[in-house]
């Protein structure tokens, strides 16, 4: 009985947090920012360094932002800012400003709808909190979120993009929005995830993914001036069969392929709004994403924007099936 009595607690109390704090889409009607400035301290995983994250409010239209604390200038996020890295995203806003591992907060920003915020940081790269993009988004729900009237924006493409290095690939073709991926952990061992922007859950099956290594490449990657400030609590460390090193395990099913869902999601931001596509990748890493990123800025004629109200529309259409037509 008592055993029955904690089941049905433990249900009632996932129903509550769903319908209080999970959002069931990716997907969202009207621009957002935050309602109060909010910060948090952790420790940047490259430098070492202990650096400050700041979060305030914008108006409709700014988009996300970038503000260097010194001089107060702000950045808009683009694609020209963009420095290709292999371990994490960079934007190079100016020879003095630069901003390092901004990819969990963009996948934060991507996966609550928030279009319009000042992000500023103490140093060049950000806190790296868990190694996921969950603390980046308690962050943001503490701050409050407020609607605007206006209707979100969302990159539509028109043409497919293709970026391979080697083995590893990433597709985008227009499509229902969709993301699927293929990681490979050993020779024998790969792992494979997939989130839909439509019916998948972000707060619950992306944004606690963790990023991961594998412990024959720490030496490695410490030794190129890397994961400084690395170690189990910001990231799952892997055995050569896959298996985490981590006392407590892995936090979900695929966790390492629900991670790259994150940092895809988090990389396409720069385009400044999130990008409706179909999107399979194999071996998926931040340099292939970003030149796709690139790719897509520069070529006006593979995308077009669209506001929410066209964009359901549109994929309405896509998701009809084909009547089939017999000769009589």
């Amino acid at each position: 009985m008592l055993r029955r009595y904690f089941c049905a607690l433990y249900i009632f109390c996932l129903h509550y947090l769903s319908e209080a704090f999970v959002l069931t889409s990716a997907m969202y009607q009207y621009k957002k920012t935050i309602r109060h400035a909010i910060s948090d301290q952790g420790i940047a995983i490259h430098s070492g360094f202990s650096s400050t994250l700041k979060l305030f409010p914008a108006s409709s239209g700014m988009g996300i932002c970038f503000r260097q604390s010194s001089d107060g200038v702000l950045y808009s996020i683009h694609p020209r800012y963009i420095e290709i890295e292999n371990f994490h995203t960079v934007l190079r806003f100016s020879s003095t400003f630069c901003v390092k591992t901004v990819e969990h907060v963009l996948a934060a920003c991507c996966g609550l709808g928030v279009t319009d915020i000042i992000i500023e940081a103490s140093e060049e790269e950000f806190p790296f909190f868990d190694g996921s993009a969950l603390h980046f988004v308690h962050m943001l729900q503490r701050a409050g979120l407020r609607e605007f009237h206006e209707e979100s924006e969302y990159i539509v493409l028109k043409a497919p993009v293709h970026v391979s290095e080697g083995d590893s690939y990433i597709t985008l073709t227009p499509d229902i929005p969709y993301i699927q991926v293929s990681v490979p952990l050993t020779d024998q061992y790969r792992e494979e995830a997939n989130f839909s922007f439509l019916n998948d859950d972000f707060y619950y099956n992306i944004a606690p993914a963790r990023t991961f290594s594998r412990f024959s490449d720490l030496e490695y990657l410490r030794s190129k001036g890397l994961i400084q400030g690395g170690g189990l609590e910001c990231a799952v460390v892997l055995n050569e069969d896959g298996t985490a090193i981590n006392p407590e395990g892995f936090r979900l099913p695929q966790e390492c392929a629900r991670h790259k869902i994150l940092d895809i999601l988090g990389d396409l931001m720069i385009l400044g709004v999130p990008c409706i596509a179909s999107i399979h990748s194999h071996a998926p890493g931040h340099s292939r994403t970003l030149k796709a990123v690139h790719c897509i800025a520069k070529d006006a004629d593979i995308y077009c924007r669209m506001q929410y109200s066209d964009l359901k529309k549109y994929i309405e259409r896509k998701s009809e099936k084909p009547i089939l037509k017999y000769a009589s």
